[in-house]
């Protein structure tokens, strides 16, 4: 979004089976947000498709990610990622400075 910084992000994650749809904290200047997005996780963004919180990374500052199957159509996961936009980015502009 304009004015985050380069730190903060979404991003499509490829992995060997699954696309990982995902939000990125890679800065300790947004730290705050590893405390705010926790507890969204464990909630579905449409049907199969869990939103997960992985404190682990980036230095444990963490990422919400929703892995989406290879053999699922395309669209599913271009769907997830406007699911997490829409979810998300009105709880991080509030809370990054």
């Amino acid at each position: 979004s304009d004015g985050w910084p380069d730190s903060l992000h979404y991003e499509f994650y490829n992995y060997a089976d699954e696309v990982g749809v995902e939000f990125h904290i890679e800065s300790d200047k947004a730290k705050k947000l590893s405390s705010v997005l926790p507890p969204i996780a464990g909630k579905e963004l449409a049907p199969g498709l869990p939103l997960q919180w992985d404190p682990r990374w980036s230095r444990h500052r963490g990422r919400l990610l929703i892995k989406v199957g290879k053999d699922q159509n395309p669209s599913t996961a271009a769907k997830a990622m406007k699911a997490l936009i829409a979810k998300t980015a009105e709880l991080i502009e509030a809370n990054i400075s």
